[in-house]
């Protein structure tokens, strides 16, 4: 960082390592996650704010037009809880699901905790084999499925040697019991009162990691991790009636991921509901807005990059938007800037977490930008330097009460000072348990140091007021000779390109270089550019290693990975077989 844009800026600190906690540290000797089930801190926050919520929808299907009523999910958990019991369901067992749905999937996951159950799902375009791998990964006697996914998840089950309880949602199922049927049959008899919890070991949900390094891993996350990180974000909550009325969330998150567990279970603390999209389409994107008029949307990366460029913001009416969330992703400036200019009554808030710790920081309630330091709709900014390698970068706020973080050397582990970019390490009483192993079993390694700290593998930094900056994830990064190149950075200058509707850039292995950058773009409709454009228009924007030298590609579409991010192990995978192609071209010549 250039000199003068933090107080103790790229110094290492010579009396020990500088140790970053939240601005509410001192709250969190007071925050106590209390040793109970997590579907018992959930229904006791639901019933402190009863009277405000029984007419209003939690969640709220867009696809199938189905919703569930705050004053349904005692009841509806209750009876599942029951049904499953009177089929063999039992404490430790799971409940593995692949489907589309996303409302009564969300009370299906409660009355698995309330019988001492986990959950694990998965994406729902993933293969036979995947399917049978977490299968075999988490024992599960018991598989839930839709009419879309039932094909696939049958003939992985076929393949397990134990016998499955096959359910489904819906009952166009073959051999499969429906969820619905089993509501309305059960009387609430076989509940099971008597289970015993242990907060702090007892898992109650797997979200996959995104894959980018591998197969998906299951992050085990226990009742005491989902109710510290409640009790960090302030529950459970006495609700007013006024600003529950109409809080609403519209999102794009599948209900397998550790977003929907997060917000399904922040839904019911703070009041809002969230209304779920299971299959994106741009095509109708924005008539679901315009229809439901969120307070607040939730998007990805690459769905905000395509919404800015659409036009569709300029279009429509969206004075109902108050915010839009940004998260799972490191936002290019140049998205957040039309985003601002587009829809300046908005406030952008950004976190940062993953699929092992969940959300640790918040840009909603952070300290105030110093004076002078400028911001984009409410997100903290800064640059580092003004030479032709400068690079913007935005805050993804400050830590939560209980979280520490430090920044430390990737190579020697030495911690870093305010500024200084490095690997982000923290420490929080809501990291998982561990990554899902063979037959649900904890995996050998260890996934804190001996002083408790996680390796997120995310390269970042702190500024002087404790505000988080991701750069990057550590495995992205390339070299160029000795240059160290970031993708991300990349892409956002071609996507300033007036034609580029998306891009993503890949490193292509080379023997001199070591690595040489080619772009996959998508362009506008209607829109034409040449390759020798978009080099032109990169080189006259960065330093030379950030150029593309291996070349751009126009493509109709970017893979997307079961996390709703850019697939770049995909794209990586297509980058290689062109260059093997043209090598085996080049011999043949």
């Amino acid at each position: 960082m250039e000199g003068g844009e933090f107080p103790n800026g790229g110094v290492d600190k010579d009396d020990g390592e500088e140790v970053i906690k939240s601005p509410w540290a001192e709250m969190a000797d007071g925050i106590q996650a209390p040793p109970v089930s997590a579907a018992e801190y959930l229904l006791g926050a639901l019933s402190m704010n009863q009277e405000y919520l029984k007419h209003k929808p939690w969640v709220v299907d867009v696809i199938r037009k189905k919703s569930i009523l705050f004053s349904e999910i005692e009841p509806l958990s209750y009876r599942i809880a029951s049904a499953l019991t009177k089929i063999g369901f039992q404490k430790g067992d799971w409940l593995y699901f692949v489907t589309y749905e996303v409302a009564l999937i969300y009370v299906v996951h409660i009355g698995v905790w309330r019988c001492g159950g986990a959950v694990r799902g998965c994406f729902q375009k993933e293969g036979e084999d995947e399917f049978q791998r977490q299968l075999e990964e988490t024992g599960a006697r018991f598989v839930l499925c839709d009419r879309e996914t039932a094909g696939p998840i049958k003939r992985a089950i076929g393949r397990l040697s134990w016998s499955v309880n096959l359910l489904s949602i819906g009952d166009t199922v073959t051999s499969a019991i429906s969820i619905e049927g089993m509501i309305d049959k059960d009387d609430g008899s076989t509940f099971p009162h008597e289970v015993k919890f242990n907060p702090r070991e007892d898992v109650l949900c797997v979200p996959n990691t995104s894959g980018s390094t591998g197969k998906p891993k299951g992050a085990m996350h226990t009742h005491h991790n989902i109710i510290s990180f409640l009790e960090n974000m302030g529950g459970p909550k006495k609700l007013e009636k006024a600003p529950v009325t109409g809080d609403s969330l519209l999102s794009l998150m599948g209900n397998f991921s550790v977003g929907a567990f997060m917000h399904t279970s922040m839904a019911i603390i703070f009041g809002y509901t969230l209304i779920t999209i299971s299959k994106f389409n741009k095509h109708s994107f924005m008539s679901h807005l315009l229809s439901y008029k969120p307070s607040s949307i939730s998007l990805y990366h690459y769905v905000a990059s395509w919404l800015t460029r659409s036009g569709e913001l300029e279009r429509h009416d969206l004075s109902f938007l108050k915010y839009i969330i940004c998260g799972g992703s490191v936002f290019d400036i140049s998205t957040l800037k039309k985003i601002s200019s587009a829809l300046p009554h908005v406030k952008i808030a950004q976190s940062y977490g993953t699929s092992e710790t969940l959300v640790v920081t918040t840009t909603n309630e952070g300290p105030t930008p110093s004076e002078g330091c400028p911001s984009i709709a409410g997100l903290r900014q800064l640059k580092d330097g003004d030479g032709e390698d400068s690079r913007i970068y935005t805050s993804a706020g400050v830590l939560f009460p209980q979280v520490q973080g430090k920044i430390v050397d990737p190579d020697t582990g030495h911690a870093l000072s305010r500024g200084s970019i490095g690997r982000f390490l923290l420490k929080c009483p809501f990291v998982m348990k561990g990554y899902l192993g063979s037959g649900g079993g904890k995996k050998c390694a260890p996934v804190v140091d001996l002083d408790g700290w996680f390796d997120t593998g995310d390269n970042g930094f702190f500024d002087e007021s404790g505000n988080l900056y991701i750069v990057d994830r550590s495995n992205l990064i390339f070299k160029y000779y000795m240059h160290q190149v970031s993708p991300i950075e990349i892409e956002a200058v071609i996507t300033e390109h007036p034609a580029v509707l998306a891009a993503a850039v890949v490193a292509l292995p080379n023997p001199e270089t070591t690595s040489l950058a080619r772009a996959y773009i998508v362009l506008k409709p209607g829109k034409i550019v040449t390759e020798d454009e978009i080099l032109q228009f990169v080189a006259g924007k960065v330093i030379f290693y950030k150029q593309l030298h291996g070349g751009a590609k126009f493509v109709s579409r970017l893979p997307i990975n079961s996390g709703g991010k850019l697939d770049r192990k995909a794209l990586f995978d297509i980058a290689m077989k062109e260059k093997q192609q043209s090598d085996c071209n080049g011999l043949q010549k």
